[in-house]
């Protein structure tokens, strides 16, 4: 079983969040 994303996929959700 795999995480939802990984780190990296984690800091561009972050940084989208941070964009919207």
């Amino acid at each position: 079983r795999k995480p939802p994303f990984t780190p990296e996929e984690l800091k561009a959700l972050m940084d989208a969040n941070k964009s919207n």
